[in-house]
């Protein structure tokens, strides 16, 4: 794998990993309220709805739900 794609990969690894600890279930509105522009805020709800569906599903398949 060339260099430079082993380093986007590795870093995606990272931004993937920061994303679930920061934005995992964040959905205060003071937090939001910090967002940039609307285009960021809603880039963090769709992360955040991500892992929330990551959690649904989990409890689905544990038979939870």
């Amino acid at each position: 794998m060339p260099g430079a794609l082993a380093r986007d990969i590795e870093t995606a690894h990272r931004l993937y990993e920061e994303c679930e600890r920061v934005l995992s279930g964040c959905y205060y509105a003071d937090f939001l309220d910090q967002a940039r522009d609307a285009r960021e805020e809603r880039f963090w709800v769709h992360v955040a709805d991500f892992f929330l569906d990551e959690r649904q599903r989990e409890l689905v398949d544990k038979g939870v739900f």
